[in-house]
This record gives C-alpha cells, structure tokens and sequence, in this order.
C-alpha cells in the first residue's frame, strides 16, 4: 500500500490530490483504492486491510470495502499499528470519538476489525477529566537488538489482545501518586474489552 499524488493506474482521478495504491507482487500490478481519503497509517502484512484517515474521518479498508470507525477525524492519527493479519488496529488520536470520555486530547484505541468495535483504552471513567495526553508504545522509534538489527518497539502482542501505553490518568484506583503510568489491557476475549482498573468502553 502506498500514496501518491500521480495517476498510476485506471480509475485514479488526475486532479492533483494524494491517492492510495495497492502493489501486487505476484502479478507486478498496481491498482487504485478508490474512496480511500487521507493517510495510511497502519496496514496487515498483506495489505488487504489497512486503517487510515483525516481531519473528517477514520475508517478501515478491508478487503475492497471501506468501513467507517469515527466519522469525526483528527490532526493525529499516529503512532498505530496492527497485528499480522489486520484484525486489530491500534491507533492514537485526539479525534473526538463519539461515545467516549477523550477530553479533546490524544488518548489510544483498539479497533477489532472482526468485531467492528472500537474501545477506548486510555480513556479515563466517566465523570473524569482527562488531564493529559496518552501515549501509545513508541512505534516510530527504532531501537537495536542484541545481534545489531534495528527493531521497531513491541507495544503490542501478536494477536492485538496485549497492548502497552502511558497516561497521566489514574484507571486503577490504588493509582494515587500523581504520576504518568505504564498500563497493559487485560487480555482481550470474545465477552470483553478494556483496559486494568475500569469497566470495558466499547463502541
């Protein structure tokens, strides 16, 4: 998957703006993804889902079908990532998503692709003011593994169902000292979403 302002293959209209391409190694063919506006920010392995958006929107390409996840977009959609396979999406954004306490600020959220839900992992319980952004795992920065390799950081485990962040936000109530904290959602199941220490916040 890549962007591109020029008209590489059929369909992709030659007025200048940025459109999205899907490459196909086998056949050695590029192909326009029509109806997909904005910016890639995170792909399965074999690019038949990808999540991307703008300031109007957030949404998931998958498999040829565009499927809405926010109809209010933000001015960050980054860091995210995905598991292998594309059936969960992690994504930090400031956009204000419907239906959960976000204060206007960064906060992280997992999208089951599966499923078609969206929690709020760093959301903080009704009634609270978020006081600061969360911060997923650092994805963009590359660090060095032990044989020289450069790797890019683990915030989530390989089935989605793990993710690591930090928030200024208490979420469990023992958390009292005032200080931005290192949380991992419990494992996730069919039942549940959510995040250690308040009760699960789907959408």
């Amino acid at each position: 998957i890549f962007q591109s302002t020029a008209v590489l293959a059929a369909g992709a209209p030659g007025d200048g703006s940025q459109k999205v391409y899907r490459y196909d190694v086998d056949t050695d063919t590029v192909s326009y993804l029509n109806g997909v506006s904005g910016t890639v920010v995170a792909s399965s392995e074999d690019g038949s889902r990808f999540l991307f958006g703008d300031l109007t929107h957030i949404a998931l390409w998958d498999n040829g079908t565009v499927k809405p996840i926010s109809s209010a977009g933000g001015q960050y959609l980054t860091p995210s990532t995905a598991t292998a396979d594309g059936s969960v999406f992690v994504f930090s954004t400031d956009a204000g998503i419907p239906g959960f306490n976000n204060g206007g600020g960064l906060q992280v959220y997992r999208y089951d692709a599966t499923r078609g839900t969206t929690t709020c992992l760093s959301c903080p319980p009704e009634g609270v003011v978020p006081s600061g952004p969360a911060h997923l795992s650092n994805q963009d920065v590359l660090t060095h593994a032990p044989d020289g390799q450069t790797v890019g950081s683990r915030g989530i485990s390989d089935d989605g169902g793990r993710v690591f962040f930090d928030t200024p936000d208490p979420l469990r109530p023992r958390d009292t000292n005032g200080k931005r904290d290192a949380d991992e959602p419990r494992t996730v199941t069919d039942d549940q979403d959510g995040c250690v220490g308040h009760p699960p916040m789907d959408q």
